[in-house]
C-alpha cells in the first residue's frame, strides 16, 4: 500500500496504509448543558444513538425535537418514549442542573448526509466538525432560506447582500 513492491506496509482496519488503527477510534463531541434549556445537534454517530444511551451521564430530564420527544422518569423506567437521535435534527434539552453531554463516535459524512428542509421552520443540525461562516455553511440554501436562528445568534438572507449579519456556525 505504500507503493513499495514487496514492502511490509499494510492497510489497518481503518484503511490507512501502515496505520495503527487509531484513525477510526472516533471523535468526541462535548456539549455543555445549562440549567434549564439548551439547543443541541450532534455531528458524530455513536454505536447506540438511543436517547437513553446518548443522554446517559447528564442531568437532562426532557428532550424535544421537531418530530420526537422523550422524558426521563428515573432509574427504574428511564427515558420514555425512546427514540434514536437523528444527526440531521436539532433538539431542545431541559436539564435540572449543569452537566456535559459527551458523545464519541464516527464523524458524520457531511457530503453523504443531506438535511431535508421543508416549508416553514425547520430544526436543522450542524454536521461539520469545524466552524464555517454562514455563507459557506448554507451555500446550498442561499436564496431559499430567509432566516436562521440559533440559541445565541441569528442572520437574515437578503438577495442583494446575502446573509447578514455574517455569523459563524459551530459544532
Amino acid at each position: 500500500c505504500a507503493g513499495e513492491c514487496g514492502g511490509s506496509a499494510v492497510e489497518d482496519e481503518c484503511g490507512e496504509c501502515d496505520g495503527d488503527g487509531s484513525a477510526c477510534a472516533g471523535v468526541t463531541q462535548s456539549i455543555d448543558l445549562a440549567l434549564g434549556s439548551t439547543w443541541i445537534s450532534l455531528n458524530v454517530l455513536a454505536d447506540d444513538m438511543s436517547v437513553g444511551s446518548i443522554l446517559n451521564g447528564t442531568d437532562a430530564t426532557y428532550i424535544k425535537g421537531q418530530l420526537d420527544y422523550s422524558q426521563y422518569y428515573g432509574p427504574g423506567v428511564g427515558w420514555f418514549p425512546s427514540f434514536d437521535i437523528d444527526v440531521t435534527q436539532t433538539y431542545k434539552i431541559t436539564s435540572d442542573s449543569e452537566s456535559t453531554l459527551v458523545v464519541t463516535g464516527t464523524p458524520v459524512d457531511v457530503d453523504s448526509t443531506p438535511i431535508n428542509v421543508g416549508f416553514g421552520w425547520n430544526w436543522v443540525s450542524y454536521l461539520p466538525q469545524g466552524s464555517l461562516d454562514i455563507s459557506t455553511a448554507l451555500v446550498s440554501v442561499n436564496g431559499q432560506a430567509s432566516y436562521i436562528k440559533g440559541q445565541l445568534d441569528y442572520s437574515n438572507y437578503y438577495d442583494s447582500v446575502g446573509w447578514f449579519p455574517v455569523i459563524s456556525l459551530n459544532p
